[in-house]
């Protein structure tokens, strides 16, 4: 069991900036630190197979919470208050590292960030959003699972990377669909369609004279999936990342 007092002080990075491109004239409220209650429970359990699991669970309130929200006509980013926010969530870990070359790593997690108006600061008009709304990160389901093969001097992994969609940018007041702020209420209405992303690398290690040379290749997004990761909404819309290959060479003495 844990309880912690969260404070969150506000963005002042551009500031200079950020008062150029607001909207000339206006008056808006200071944007305050974000103060959040935060409780958390959790188990965790190792086998004498080699592995470890871990389970929790969390809930945090804030009040005012705290978001990025884009200067319109630039790309400037700074902070907005929220004035109530509640995060709910539960994962669990299971890390596999049984004798031999093989090891794996899954982290899986149900989670919902929601707020409720009004927003003020960060140099924008107040705004009163109808009734709640899911956050700009918010999403419901993430999953990440990764293994590994080492064999001799060499090795080989993948990982996978499932999320059930970020926002796409529409109001629940708007979308003319069901709203609900349960930990299980996906809210497909206002989310983009999930995606799943596959990375790889491999290296191998050899020795050259009196250095240790070590070759690696990394791929990410091996099938070239193109996909939205949010729509915009508090900030702009982001796109994922298209097929990249990256290749480091590391000689150590």
């Amino acid at each position: 069991m844990y309880y912690g007092r969260l404070f969150l002080p506000t963005n002042v990075e551009d500031l200079r900036a950020i008062t150029t491109v607001a909207q000339g004239g206006l008056t808006a409220e200071p944007t305050l630190p974000e103060r959040d209650h935060f409780y958390e429970a959790g188990y965790i359990h190792r086998f004498p197979f080699g592995l470890v699991s871990k389970f929790a669970g969390y809930y945090k309130p804030g009040n005012p919470g705290i978001d990025d929200n884009t200067v319109p006509g630039s790309a400037i980013v700074t902070s907005v208050n929220i004035a109530k926010v509640k995060v709910t969530g539960i994962e669990t870990v299971q890390e596999i590292r049984p004798p031999g070359p093989f090891s794996a790593y899954l982290n899986v997690s149900i989670n919902h960030a929601y707020g409720h108006g009004p927003i003020t600061g960060g140099f924008f008009p107040a705004d009163e959003p109808q009734g709640f709304f899911d956050l700009d990160h918010d999403q419901r389901l993430s999953a990440l699972g990764s293994a590994t093969y080492s064999f001799k001097r060499s090795y080989f992994g993948l990982t996978g990377i499932y999320g059930s969609g970020l926002t796409n940018g529409v109001s629940p007041a708007d979308c003319n669909c069901s709203y609900g702020t349960g930990l299980f209420d996906f809210n497909k209405g206002i989310k983009v369609k999930p995606s799943f992303i596959l990375n790889g690398s491999t290296g191998i290690s050899f020795p050259f004279g009196r250095a240790l040379v070590r070759p690696e290749l990394y791929v990410d997004n091996i099938l070239n999936k193109k996909y939205l990761l949010k729509g915009a909404f508090f900030s702009g819309a982001s796109v994922g990342r298209p097929r990249m290959f990256q290749f480091r060479l590391n000689i150590a003495q």
